[in-house]
């Protein structure tokens, strides 16, 4: 299970060369670790929007459910489980892989999916897909080695209802930097990069932001 700290700063869309000059140009001295890419992710959630309310109500401990995959939106191949954990900046994560390809997302293979999921997990027996959100993601990773950051834009939404699609999607005209390191490294990486370049942290949620008006 992998175990670090997360920090997320929103900014708007105009800003992204700015964002990343400051990446290369901080004492961090940050590089392109990765070719840009696509993340796509499904989520799940209980009757009840559990997972949902835990994020607007600001809670300490948080958890959410998805199924992750990287490329063409409508082609999920090697998707993989993820169950992330939360607990103030602190993030756990338990991945498993499965074995599951399809090239349009429908109605019939949401269904698939989630009955697969459900023979991996039991305990997820009552959760179904609720919303879907798709964005490019760039990489950097800090001269040390240390401190990855990414910066994920053309953000977009889904939302799913009875396994259904909505045709409607939403765009969030902002992009997303975020930083992942250990936890012994956060008051440096705060008070080196974060003042410095005077970000101000924001609560960012894609899967919060799939229920909200963008």
């Amino acid at each position: 299970m992998e175990v670090r700290f997360e920090r997320k700063w929103k900014t708007p869309r105009r800003f992204l060369k700015i964002l990343e000059l400051a990446l290369k140009k901080s004492s961090f001295e940050f590089k392109k670790h990765y070719e840009p890419r696509w993340v796509n992710s499904i989520y799940y959630d209980d009757m009840f929007n559990n997972s949902v309310y835990q994020n607007l109500d600001g809670n300490q401990k948080k958890q959410k459910i998805r199924i992750r995959w990287y490329g063409k939106k409508n082609l999920i191949l090697k998707p993989f489980i993820e169950i992330k954990k939360k607990t103030g900046f602190v993030v756990s994560k338990e991945k498993k892989e499965i074995y599951f390809t399809v090239s349009f997302l429908n109605k019939k293979s949401l269904q698939k999916l989630s009955s697969i999921i459900k023979k991996y997990y039991p305990l997820l027996i009552n959760y179904n897909p609720v919303c879907s959100t798709h964005y490019l993601r760039s990489y950097y990773l800090s001269k040390d080695k240390n401190i990855r950051a990414t910066i994920d834009c053309d953000i977009g939404y889904f939302l799913i209802k009875n396994f259904q699609t909505d045709f409607v999607k939403k765009v969030d005209k902002n992009i997303v930097l975020e930083l992942k390191y250990k936890k012994l490294l956060d008051n440096y990486v705060r008070k080196t990069f974060a003042n410095k370049n005077n970000l101000r942290l924001s609560r960012n949620s894609k899967f919060i932001n799939s229920f909200l008006n963008i």
